[in-house]
């Protein structure tokens, strides 16, 4: 018969053989946006808080109206890329239906903290 600490050590090689063999190795990553932004609309939203940030900071006009147009592009691009997003999804329903439900999910996820109502009492 083998010695107990053999068996643990040739347990302990076998499971990470295994373990090497099946586990991924690369984390799924989460994107903070929809699927629906571009690049673009990303840069936009990143440029439009940073000047919402400079506006509070300094309360200069200048600001206040970059951050308005910002705002405005921002929200123009938004609309056009959601609707050109929602008509290949329906363009493709009957070809990749999962498709039409990934959207669903994506569209409920991104609403879900709009949503979320406070009481300050």
């Amino acid at each position: 018969m083998q010695d107990s600490d053999e068996v643990v050590e040739h347990f302990q090689l076998k499971l990470d053989a295994v373990i090497q063999k099946t586990v991924p190795r690369t984390r799924k990553r989460m994107n903070k946006y929809p699927p629906w932004f571009s690049r673009d609309i990303i840069r936009v939203i990143k440029d439009r808080e940073k000047t919402r940030k400079k506006f509070k900071r300094t309360g200069d006009l200048i600001h206040w109206q970059s951050l308005r147009t910002l705002r405005n592009k921002s929200k123009k691009m938004i609309r056009v890329a959601y609707k050109n997003h929602f008509q290949e999804v329906e363009k493709n329903l009957h070809k990749d239906p999962s498709k039409f439900w990934i959207h669903i999910k994506n569209k409920n996820r991104c609403t879900a903290a709009s949503n979320v109502r406070q009481y300050k009492g």
